[in-house]
């Protein structure tokens, strides 16, 4: 019987088949260089959209479909796209390794959006595919990883974000529908409905259906109408009223700014500590101190 793995890049939790040699978290993304084994056989899925760039030597590839057997050649700077939502069975011939960007849903849906008018194409799993444009993106970021002076973390939150973008752009596929068109946005009671939620939820981890369960929507117009009514989407509103929550806490509390950055879901105090300055202009240690005199 062939095993089953789910690679998970977010928690960077080894299986037999995979292990990881760096893991970087910048909020919602993920950069990690993994050394795989050799495999005769392996239903494989990730547990994140994610893309993996070759970086071994030549392999040999099987993949197992339905409909037919395939044996790809796969070559240093050949790219893999999974869309997390399907599983293949795959076997390689030689020990690899790959150099992994993956990312939440959360980020998809906040970077993504926005560029497409809202209507996020599907994006279907690749294997082996060559495109001039990710692998420059990707290197860069690979970069980074040796080199943590070469890129700090908003701007790989950035290359994130335009290593998204250009993926569905080239990659995904239009939806058979057409969203409908939204004129009036939330409407002001449900704005008010919505305000209070999040205001209520700062500190806990607040997800798109959450928020659209909240005032009775579907998370597709929610999304864009939170957009018409607030000229932002959901996850940056989120993010500013998070941060100002953190100013009154650096200067009312005396809880250390990475115990503020984790109450309020920052992933880390390095990415607290950027999000902020990106906001205030200020870190948050210069903050609280020129407001403690």
């Amino acid at each position: 019987m062939v095993d089953t793995e789910i690679w998970d890049f977010g928690s960077g939790i080894p299986t037999k088949h995979l292990r990881f040699l760096h893991h970087k978290t910048i909020g919602e993304l993920f950069i990690c260089r993994c050394d795989i084994s050799t495999c005769d056989g392996l239903i494989l899925g990730t547990a994140q959209p994610c893309v993996a760039l070759h970086e071994g030597d030549p392999t040999l590839l099987r993949y197992n479909s339905a409909r037919r057997n395939y044996r790809l050649k796969v070559r240093c700077g050949h790219i893999h796209i999974s869309n997390a939502n399907s599983l293949a069975e795959l076997s390689w011939s030689t020990p690899q390794r790959i150099l992994v960007v993956a990312m939440s849903t959360k980020f998809i849906e906040e970077n993504v959006a926005s560029a497409f008018s809202g209507n996020i194409p599907s994006l279907p799993s690749r294997l082996a595919i060559r495109n001039d444009w990710l692998l420059e993106l990707l290197l860069y970021m690979r970069k980074s990883l040796g080199e943590p002076a070469h890129c700090d973390s908003a701007c790989l939150e950035l290359l994130g974000a335009s290593l998204v973008i250009k993926l569905y752009e080239i990659f995904g596929k239009k939806r058979l529908y057409q969203p409908s068109i939204i004129t009036g946005g939330l409407g002001s009671v449900r704005e008010k409905n919505i305000k209070v939620f999040i205001e209520h939820h700062l500190t806990e981890n607040i997800r798109l259906n959450d928020l659209a369960n909240a005032v009775d929507l579907s998370t597709d117009y929610f999304r864009k109408a939170f957009k018409q009514s607030f000229g932002k989407s959901p996850w940056r509103y989120i993010r500013e009223r998070r941060i100002s929550q953190a100013k009154e806490m650096l200067i009312k509390h005396d809880q250390s700014i990475t115990e503020i950055a984790l109450n309020l879901q920052f992933s880390s105090h390095s990415h607290f500590t950027d999000i902020f300055h990106q906001i205030t202009g200020i870190s948050p240690s210069k903050f609280r101190d020129h407001n403690s005199r």
